[in-house]
């Protein structure tokens, strides 16, 4: 039901008996879910017969695959999910509902327990579930699409990808070692490689010119480096790359279409290999990792506006040519100052090495929004013009020649954001 109590018409023959069912099951309060996820057949409505399972299960997969690209890693405000969220309960029911049975299977056949009635069993939503995560629309789109035409990417995807899911639950029961050997044969597995040069060769095809990937796979890469890989450097790693492998595959096709957000996180594999710490400091909301994902976006931004100069006409193409030119500048050796654009939001402020200090002490609520803007090296803005028509920059002056960005008194909202900026040394 929707907050206004109406059924969606596929499930209006649900109406009476649902509730009941739902009655048993609850969320990891111990409260009783109000709402949730039906499968619904789009030849036979709600009402599954058996040899419809499977497809309910792939069905699942894909879903899960589609939020899962999503993830965003060492940083506390994210878009997150595990494979968890996504695990299907087939319920039979019979009507007038009232007891209920369950089944499962054991390795020499299946086992049916029966007894008590609809909320007097409770079955209880994993720890591990999120309710902050996305999906990518486009991208579950390209994978129905690819699999319905018989692509050959969701054809070796699915050969794998129940063993992603395992290898992704956030679940005690499977260790990181266990896990970290499941990725890595899913990788060897959808490749069809046998060897770690065919592995690496396979690799160095998809991502074309993103990124060199045989020195790492031959072993020189890291015989550079001064520490060694973990199990869980392995999964988060393998977590990231492997939903940029299907979209490549995909797009390689003519599947789908790789989005800005798909470059710059191709752009990032390389740096985000040879740092030596991925995470922040604790209670930081900054992080190595995030540090690299920002700078990338920085620099498909500046490629975005040079590309842009180069199709216009000679004015447009030398003002954009020097709005470009300051924003490489800046992003070589600046700090980050905030400032404020009406209803949207662009980025978050970054830490960078020149920095003196930047100090974030709280978030503003939802509609006291800030973005990122580079600033030069004497701690001077990047200038608004027509690009930025919404832009407004909030300064006042500070003690000892340190710039200030106030956010405290703008349009009475009062969110408790500041950041100081100093010259670059």
């Amino acid at each position: 039901m929707d907050s206004s109590g109406n059924v969606a018409a596929p499930l209006a023959g649900l109406r009476e008996a649902f509730p009941t069912i739902l009655s048993s099951y609850y969320d990891t309060q111990q409260r009783p879910i109000q709402n949730c996820v039906i499968v619904v057949d789009r030849n036979g409505g709600w009402n599954l017969i058996e040899n419809r399972l499977e497809a309910v299960r792939w069905a699942s997969s894909l879903l899960f695959l589609a939020a899962w690209a999503t993830n965003e890693y060492f940083t506390p405000i994210r878009s997150y999910v595990s494979d968890t969220s996504f695990q299907v309960y087939f319920q039979r029911f019979s009507e007038p509902v009232d007891f209920i049975s369950l089944g499962y299977r054991q390795r020499d056949g299946n086992v049916l327990y029966g007894g008590p009635r609809h909320g007097e069993i409770h079955f209880t939503m994993p720890l591990q579930c999120s309710s902050e995560f996305n999906v990518e629309m486009e991208f579950l789109a390209a994978l129905n699409a690819a699999y319905s035409a018989g692509s050959n990417v969701t054809g070796r995807l699915k050969a794998v990808l129940p063993l992603i899911r395992l290898a992704n639950t956030d679940n005690d029961v499977m260790t990181l070692d266990a896990e970290a050997a499941l990725m890595g044969f899913v990788f060897e597995q959808y490749f069809e490689a046998n060897k770690a040069r065919d592995l690496a060769a396979k690799f160095e095809a998809l991502f074309g010119g993103y990124f060199h990937t045989s020195a790492v796979a031959h072993g020189e890469w890291r015989a550079s480096r001064t520490w060694g890989w973990s199990p869980f450097e392995h999964l988060v790693m393998a977590a990231f790359v492997f939903p940029l492998v299907v979209k490549l595959g995909l797009a390689h096709e003519g599947h789908y279409a790789l989005s800005r957000d798909d470059d710059i996180r191709c752009r990032a594999i390389d740096g985000l290999l040879s740092l030596p710490k991925w995470a922040g400091e604790a209670g930081s909301m900054q992080s190595p990792w995030q540090n690299v994902i920002q700078g990338k976006k920085s620099e498909v931004r500046i490629a975005a506006a040079v590309k842009k100069g180069r199709g216009g006409s000679e004015g447009s193409r030398n003002r954009t040519s020097m709005r470009a030119g300051r924003l490489k500048k800046a992003a070589l050796g600046s700090v980050s100052v905030l400032a404020r654009e009406v209803n949207r939001v662009i980025g978050e402020p970054q830490r960078h090495l020149v920095e003196r200090e930047v100090g974030v002490f709280d978030f503003p609520r939802e509609h006291d929004v800030v973005i990122s803007v580079l600033a030069t090296e004497r701690s001077r803005p990047v200038a608004p013009d027509h690009e930025f028509p919404d832009l407004e920059l909030f300064w006042r002056d500070c003690p000892a020649g340190v710039r200030c960005l106030n956010l405290l008194d703008i349009g009475g909202c009062r969110p408790k954001m500041k950041i100081i900026a100093g010259d670059a040394k």
